[in-house]
């Protein structure tokens, strides 16, 4: 604003100096007093000063907002330039709108005939024919995409003569079976034979008739090279002859039943024959393992009889024998050894060996019972079962808890299953206290005598 003031009495100081009558206004032609042109031009600048500051800040704003309304308006002109294309091309805002109403008009054509489309797509796929469908169906064709309306034009133009062509084939055909009905039925007067409409049942009584006219004409060629027909031969020479050929034919039909009863029975004979064969290698496989059996019993009754089989028992389960024996008796009073080849019992307390006889009847059913343990434990093509009916008649029952507990190991590791029969029902109560933990796989049967 000062800069504006000072301008503006610079200019106004130079007009005057300038002017050849400095009290000559040169704006309005008015005539001054000495001085007072200058002045009243000095306080009216200082006084209108603010006054043009204030109008030209509006001008500023007033074109700002011009400025700023032509920006819009050519951010809304922009994309109607780019819709028209070439910009070098000038064109009229009323050319322009009615381009832009031809191209709506045109899209929403296209949109019209977009609903028509999705509107039939609808319709095929309410009857069944969907997209999925659609693709399989151009998939097993082998194409990859639709085929053109000019090329279904095409194939549509193809099948059509394809058609008429078989439609003139077909009327062709037509006319030759009419041609062969016609000499069917010629032919069937001819030959006597009723004229049926299955054209197949017709084929089958005409081919009979041949095969029959051609079994007559064998029959004839082969009655005449038996007969020796001549023109001295008189009737009755034709009898004798057709008697001897009659019985001739008897003949030969006695000896073909003869045959055929000859080989019903020589099958009767081979497949009895073949039974047989079968039997006896049957009872050479028993007779070879009843000697293998024999032999087996042989030796087992010598080793028997010398003690050795159970000595060689005892060995060879010694150690299972002896760790089931330290399992279900307590307290372990004794200990099983292996000396020179025999299963030998020792006192802990003196290292003494012990007879079996030497020992308690409980005692001696333990031992009893893991003899019986360890030979099943080594059982390998039997069945996997323990079946006891009350084993521990004589045992007291800490032992009978250990040998429950021995059991209930046998279960746990799932090699056998156990069969347990007793008349007791504090270790029937015993024996369910330590297996009801299997749940499902313990089962209790309870049963009574009936008298």
């Amino acid at each position: 604003m000062a800069v504006l003031k000072q301008r503006l009495l610079g200019t106004a100081k130079e007009l005057l100096q300038n002017q050849v009558d400095p009290n000559h206004c040169p704006l309005c032609k008015t005539e001054f007093e000495e001085g007072h042109l200058l002045t009243r031009m000095m306080s009216d600048i200082e006084g209108s000063a603010s006054e043009h500051a204030a109008m030209l800040q509006a001008a500023i704003l007033f074109e700002s907002d011009q400025l700023e309304k032509s920006e819009v308006t050519l951010a809304i002109l922009m994309p109607v330039k780019s819709f028209v294309g070439n910009p070098d091309q000038l064109i009229t805002v009323e050319e322009a709108l009615r381009l832009i109403d031809e191209e709506k008009s045109t899209l929403e054509q296209d949109r019209y005939d977009l609903d028509v489309s999705l509107s039939k797509i609808q319709q095929l796929s309410a009857e069944g024919l969907s997209s999925g469908d659609l693709s399989r169906k151009l998939l097993i064709a082998g194409q990859s995409e639709l085929t053109s309306l000019d090329e279904l034009l095409q194939v549509q133009a193809e099948q059509k003569d394809l058609l008429n062509a078989y439609q003139a084939a077909a009327t062709s055909a037509l006319e030759e079976l009419n041609e062969v009905r016609q000499e069917s039925e010629a032919l069937a007067a001819r030959l006597s034979i009723e004229v049926l409409d299955d054209t197949e049942q017709f084929a089958q009584v005409v081919r009979k008739q041949i095969l029959d006219l051609d079994a007559a004409l064998g029959a004839r060629q082969t009655l005449t090279s038996i007969l020796t027909v001549d023109a001295e031969s008189t009737t009755g020479h034709f009898v004798i002859n057709l008697a001897a050929m009659q019985q001739m034919l008897i003949n030969v039909a006695t000896a073909e039943a003869v045959e055929a009863s000859n080989d019903t029975e020589f099958n009767q004979e081979a497949s009895t024959l073949a039974e047989l064969e079968t039997k006896i290698d049957e009872l050479d496989t028993q007779i070879k393992r009843a000697v293998e059996a024999d032999a087996v019993l042989a030796e087992l009754a010598q080793q028997r009889s010398g003690g050795e089989l159970t000595n060689q028992i005892l060995t060879e389960n010694a150690a299972e024998i002896a760790r089931t024996f330290a399992s279900i008796h307590m307290p372990n009073e004794f200990e099983l050894k292996t000396d020179q080849g025999k299963l030998a019992i020792i006192r802990r307390s003196n290292g003494a060996e012990v007879e079996l006889n030497q020992m308690s009847t409980g005692q001696r059913a333990a031992f009893a019972l893991s003899l019986f343990l360890a030979m099943n434990g080594r059982l390998q093509s039997g069945p996997p079962i323990l079946i006891f009916d009350d084993p521990v008649a004589h045992i007291d029952d800490i032992n009978m808890l250990s040998f429950l507990d021995h059991l209930r190991d046998l279960a746990i590791s799932g090699s056998r299953q156990i069969f347990f029969a007793t008349a007791d029902n504090k270790l029937a109560g015993l024996f369910r206290h330590k297996f009801r933990f299997l749940e499902d796989d313990f089962k209790e049967l309870r049963l009574s005598r009936v008298s």
